[in-house]
């Protein structure tokens, strides 16, 4: 194999690994996500109207923008609890400075060291 065809190959597992552990970190993200209810919130009159539990949950997304993957949730009251998160092109999970809730940030921290531990074996 020439080096060329080497350096190929260790890209593409790269890739491979890279969105793996990405699409994996979203579906992570989209079971730890709380579905609301408003009849047990102290004040079921709080939630804004067409309030409808569950949307939080289903607006994660996820895109490759060149070789950064981005996981994001849209919902308006979904900035003041959740951020982006990305994986580098050089397959590495990064927060930014963004601080992201208690829930969030071990599962981040979990795909990172799988991520960096799945990259070391190539």
């Amino acid at each position: 194999m020439t080096p060329k065809q080497e350096l190929d190959l260790i890209l593409k597992k790269q890739n491979i690994i890279t969105a793996t552990v990405a699409t994996d970190l979203l579906g992570e993200l989209k079971r730890a996500t709380p579905v609301g209810n408003p009849s047990l919130w102290e004040d079921p009159d709080a939630a804004p109207d067409g309030y409808t539990g569950g949307q939080l949950r289903r607006n994660w997304t996820i895109a490759k923008n060149g070789n950064i993957w981005e996981i994001n949730n849209n919902m308006q009251y979904a900035e003041h609890r959740l951020q982006p998160a990305y994986v580098n092109e050089k397959g590495v999970l990064i927060s930014g400075s963004f601080q992201f809730p208690a829930g969030v940030q071990p599962i981040i921290d979990k795909y990172d060291r799988k991520l960096q531990s799945d990259l070391n074996k190539i």
